[in-house]
């Protein structure tokens, strides 16, 4: 009886294992499949493809972008496809680097939409008009039709985080981007870096489970299901 709960165990773990990786699977082959036209996916380097995959409001009022995993390459014609070629060159130039010393490259773009902007009259000077909130400030000078002075305090939020469709499902991650200014939205981003390693399913180390000791000699043979500890080789079915 025993031995037939710690079997059906090793089985249902083998079943969660190979569901597990085929939603692995298929949530990358969702994520790389961002609407991207054809035409703008093997168009020139100049004009790289857009990885924006979804934008929403959030309940702040803040405009957020999701963007898709950056382009993993250490391929040069791959890096310039991915943020265009003559962007690529001028980042080079003026970090004075060559493009293949570059592994990582991010260009984002977005834009302010400021609109109903209402003047007051500076305290100080009777021909100014200022204007001034936690992000946007200016001074206006009505007496020669100029903007004497204009700043504007750039922030953007990058966060990458994940989440499963269902319980047993591999992990989705998210790349969003927003700035806590509500007139701010991001219009597109381009990036690569470098490939990451993928997990490793075979090791080498210290053990405890369950299984089939092995007899190989005089006559291989599988011995009854038993507990065990020790040193070996192993393929990792679910990883934690």
């Amino acid at each position: 009886m025993r031995n037939s709960f710690f079997t059906s165990l090793l089985i249902l773990l083998l079943g969660a294992s190979l569901i597990g990786n085929f939603f692995q699977w298929r949530a990358a082959e969702d994520w790389q499949s961002v609407p991207v036209a054809m035409d703008t996916l093997f168009a020139a380097p100049a004009q790289p493809a857009q990885v924006i995959a979804e934008r929403y409001v959030a309940k702040d009022g803040t405009n957020h972008a999701l963007a898709a995993d950056p382009v993993r390459t250490r391929k040069t014609e791959e890096k310039r496809l991915a943020v265009g070629g003559s962007y690529l060159d001028t980042v080079a130039k003026a970090l004075n680097v060559s493009v293949k010393h570059i592994d990582e490259l991010e260009h984002e773009v977005a834009t302010l939409k400021a609109e109903n902007i209402r003047l007051t009259q500076s305290h100080t000077n009777p021909k100014r008009q200022e204007y001034k909130d936690s992000f946007l400030s200016l001074v206006y000078n009505s007496d020669s039709n100029t903007i004497d002075s204009l700043s504007y305090i750039v922030e953007l939020t990058r966060t990458r985080y994940w989440k499963r469709p269902w319980l047993l499902a591999s992990k989705r991650y998210y790349n969003d981007i927003f700035s806590a200014d509500q007139r701010v939205t991001i219009n597109s981003v381009r990036r690569f870096t470098l490939p990451e390693p993928g997990p490793k399913k075979f090791g080498i180390g210290f053990q405890v489970g369950y299984g089939f000791p092995v007899i190989p000699a005089p006559k291989f043979s599988l011995q009854t299901p038993a507990p065990y500890i020790g040193i070996g080789f192993s393929y990792n079915l679910v990883r934690f």
